[in-house]
């Protein structure tokens, strides 16, 4: 009976770290998947800032990475924006994402944009709030 029941725990931990596992692509999967050359990947790294991990010597890109390097394609092949039209663009969309997300948590109504001070500052407050939730656990 003890088997059975360290079986299951170790049966269920394995399932829980496979469903947290991070899935993430190597530059010649992204390449290939965009069409692209790898040296546009490294141009794309330095000129929008991403920051890339590195696993045994490999670099290594999250899914967010991904998605960021469609977008980026997308905008410079398909809509012909410059570099600096696309770092625009993506900037405003991450200020527009924040904000929306400052609408669901009841900071903002949908209709009031807030400026950038101000919802910087109702950020802070608001990770400190988190920050004391997550102490009390």
């Amino acid at each position: 009976m003890a088997q059975l029941a360290i079986y299951l725990i170790e049966d269920s931990l394995k399932k829980k770290t496979m469903e947290t596992e991070i899935i993430t692509y190597t530059k010649s999967e992204i390449t290939k998947e965009l069409g692209i050359q790898s040296y546009i990947i490294a141009l794309w790294e330095k000129q929008f800032g991403i920051i890339v991990s590195v696993t045994n010597g490999e670099p290594r890109y999250s899914s967010q990475d991904r998605a960021l390097f469609v977008t980026i394609k997308k905008l410079l092949y398909e809509e012909k924006f410059t570099i600096e039209q696309a770092k625009k663009k993506l900037n405003a969309q991450s200020e527009d994402s924040i904000i929306a997300a400052s609408g669901l948590f009841g900071i903002y109504t949908p209709n009031e944009k807030p400026q950038r001070s101000s919802l910087l500052d109702d950020l802070k407050v608001l990770q400190q709030q988190l920050i004391k939730l997550r102490e009390q656990l």
